[in-house]
């Protein structure tokens, strides 16, 4: 379940005083069972890369190979690629339409060819994955949920045509602290029999940082990076450049670095306090 990437570009309204050119011949690869995480400012092309991997954005120049399915041909099974590739954009819950929470969630797996029978099973099986009641919760409107219930309810009505590739697009925008927390905690317990490949759009680089295996860092539409966390936020000179973010954990260990005390790269505040305190053990 692989996905590969080989020379896209896209340019948004071409040979118009309004074209913008989105993505510049990048390349990349993603292997099944990888957490990738794509950062970048604003207009680097991020969303545009994404919409990209399920068809949403047809490839004009270039190839894309997603699953086995090569979306270059003339006529690529589209119906097949939005089944394999869960898609969940930022504010999902403005998705939800349904009068009920069960409907919703079955719609989806209706859409890809489910029975009835086959689609309220797999709704009720994704609606307890995302740790919602499912007895409390199938009759309710959506919009009577609360902001975090419903974007648990958007998840499982993703999950519920058993993607093998998630794809999020900010997926703690908007969330308190805790909210965040419970989300991403979510997402990483999703990974296993089911979803094999996660590839998630942030630009909070402490989510980054704690949870992708790998990170492309995207710049006027060019991929400028392709490397594993640590690395990456070593790299404290790129950050400046491109005007993006280090996690607090490396931010603070620059400055103690700054001040002769060297904790190398902490990706998390639990990192960084086992780190500080190995140094303070080995310093006695």
């Amino acid at each position: 379940m692989s996905i590969k990437v080989t020379n896209l570009s896209f340019i948004y309204s071409p040979k118009t005083p309004f074209e913008k050119v989105a993505l510049d011949n990048i390349s990349f690869e993603i292997a099944e069972g990888e957490t990738m995480g794509i950062i970048g400012s604003t207009g680097s092309g991020k969303s545009t890369l994404i919409q990209h991997l399920n068809g949403l954005i047809r490839t004009t120049k270039g190839n894309i190979t997603v699953c086995d399915i090569d979306l270059t041909s003339k006529r690529p099974n589209l119906k097949k690629l939005r089944s394999l590739v869960g898609m969940l954009f930022q504010y999902p819950e403005y998705q939800l339409f349904a009068d009920t929470v069960f409907k919703d969630v079955c719609f989806g797996p209706l859409n890809f060819g489910f029975s009835q029978k086959a689609a309220e099973e797999a709704a009720e099986e994704a609606l307890r994955l995302v740790g919602l009641n499912f007895d409390d919760v199938r009759d309710r409107s959506p919009f009577e949920l609360s902001g975090g219930e419903k974007r648990r309810v958007a998840i499982a009505g993703v999950l519920a045509s058993k993607p093998k590739i998630l794809v999020l697009d900010e997926p703690t925008a908007g969330l308190d602290p805790a909210g965040k927390r419970e989300m991403l905690d979510l997402i990483r317990s999703l990974k296993g029999d089911s979803i094999k490949t996660v590839i998630m759009i942030s630009h909070n680089m402490d989510e980054i940082a704690e949870y992708a295996d790998r990170v492309l860092v995207m710049d006027n539409g060019k991929i400028i990076k392709d490397s594993h966390p640590r690395a990456l936020f070593s790299d404290i000179s790129m950050f400046k450049e491109t005007g993006l973010k280090l996690p607090h954990s490396v931010n603070i260990s620059t400055l103690l670095r700054a001040r002769g005390f060297e904790i190398g790269t902490p990706l998390n505040i639990n990192e960084l306090l086992t780190n500080i305190c190995d140094r303070m053990e080995g310093s006695k």
